[in-house]
């Protein structure tokens, strides 16, 4: 089938457009509703948002909008290792000078044009090396230069359906994962940012609220005011869940106001820093390895990684259940827990729980906004700040109590098992899609057998 396509080289399948950057001393461009992606932002087939976003006052000021249906890779920062990373907007954003955007013609079905340069990923990235100067940009040029095969266009569309689903599936087990980690961030805050089940324990019991608390005990009672009843308020618990919280609190100098019986204690009393140094020479080729650059921001599941034959220097080891967390640039928030063992970066801190009920505990302290300031400006350097693991244990904590740290971990724990459940479809998913691509492209295998191995695959 590939064979009998025509070739036709990138330059001549999209209009490419380059992006850029708004200058950071101009407010009025920042901080609207126009995603502007970046590197950081490319690791999903659909891209449809970023953490940074732009007015549009920024648009003809330093960055570009792409259209709905533009396909996105990243150009700098690239080496043989790296992944090219790239996908298709399902939304207009603009983007920056790390990103290129391209806009398919007329007879170019755009998700297949992802396709087909997800299938030339190998031989786009050795560009980089044959460009030398170890500069890590993609040269524009030299990659238009490439071929593609292309059929009619409804060939085309055929290959993109025969992904479609696929690709569904990937984005909606993120979307799921995203959902997991929202609840399990609220529940978090319920219990031991908010305290809600102290304030019900002393509204029920009649108990003074400290001022402090006092807006939020009464937005609980004007909950119950409307009509709602103990079942429908937000994280109320069962009896003998909720039982294990006091019904009063007590002031520390530390914390203010903290639940009655609960104690201020360093973060490293329940999550010490764990540093097991592996050299290079004994790290095996296919074990897994997490780099600075596989950690999501914002994101508690880990759902890239590496492998030991990328390694080249001394590592550090984690077991399943360690807290990974990025001390490079910590305002970056790479903050994870792993579900699996493996090596890591010596810029990503091991903290491991000293007790196993406050795993899910210690996971969510070290993802809050608060944890991250802390570390953030407690950190070294200049241009590239470095958070200290010292300072990160000495952060101060309103200590739950086991039995109620043990149900919290009862609570959570089912969540991070579904969440790299999901993890793991993916990246088996990704890695069919992956393998097939360049063999559907080539003429080497057609689309009736391709579905019946994507089939499998996805059941």
């Amino acid at each position: 089938m590939g064979g009998e396509w025509t070739l036709r080289p990138l330059k001549d399948c999209a209009t490419w457009y380059s992006g850029g950057t708004p200058r950071k001393s101009r407010p009025e461009f920042w901080g609207g509703d126009i995603p502007w992606i970046s590197a950081k932002s490319l690791h999903d087939f659909y891209i449809n948002d970023s953490e940074d976003k732009v007015t549009e006052l920024a648009l003809g000021n330093g960055t570009r909008l792409a259209p709905t249906g533009a396909i996105m890779f990243v150009v700098r920062g690239m080496s043989l290792k790296s992944e090219f990373r790239l996908g298709i907007t399902t939304r207009p954003v603009s983007f920056n000078q790390d990103v290129k955007a391209l806009v398919a013609k007329p007879d170019i079905d755009p998700s297949f044009l992802v396709y087909a340069l997800k299938a030339k990923s190998s031989e786009i990235l050795a560009l980089v090396e044959e460009a030398g100067h170890g500069t890590g940009v993609l040269p524009t040029s030299v990659v238009q230069a490439l071929e593609i095969p292309v059929p009619s266009l409804s060939e085309q569309k055929r290959v993109t359906e025969l992904f479609s689903a696929l690709n569904t599936k990937i984005f909606l087990n993120r979307q799921t994962n995203q959902t997991l980690e929202s609840m399990a961030k609220a529940l978090f805050k319920s219990w031991f940012v908010d305290f809600d089940p102290v304030i019900d324990n002393a509204l029920a019991a009649g108990n003074k609220i400290p001022e402090p608390l006092a807006a939020k005990a009464a937005a609980r009672c004007a909950l119950r005011e409307q009509g709602a009843s103990n079942s429908k308020l937000p994280h109320t618990l069962p009896d003998n869940i909720r039982q294990l919280f006091p019904s009063r609190f007590q002031f520390t100098e530390e914390l203010g106001w903290i639940p009655e019986g609960w104690s201020v204690e360093p973060f490293g009393s329940v999550a010490p820093h764990v540093r097991e140094n592996v050299a290079a020479s004994e790290i095996g080729s296919k074990e897994t390895y997490v780099g600075l650059e596989h950690i999501g921001r914002k994101r508690l599941f880990l759902e890239r990684s590496g492998i030991g034959s990328d390694v080249e220097s001394n590592k550090s080891k984690f077991k399943s259940g360690d807290l990974l967390f990025g001390k490079l640039r910590p305002y970056f928030h790479k903050v994870v827990l792993a579900g699996s063992s493996g090596i890591c970066s010596t810029d990503i801190l091991v903290f491991r729980a000293k007790d196993s009920a406050y795993r899910s505990f210690m996971a969510l302290t070290a993802y809050r906004e608060d944890f991250i300031a802390h570390a953030n400006s407690c950190s070294t350097g200049t241009r590239m700040p470095r958070a200290s693991a010292k300072d990160m244990l000495a952060y101060e904590i309103a200590k739950p109590p086991r039995n109620v740290a043990e149900q919290f971990e009862a609570a959570v724990s089912p969540m991070w098992k579904k969440g790299y459940s999901g993890v793991a479809e993916c990246k088996k998913l990704a890695g069919t899609r992956d393998a097939l691509l360049p063999k559907i492209l080539s003429g080497e295998l057609r689309i009736p057998t391709a579905e019946k191995e994507l089939l499998d695959a996805m059941a």
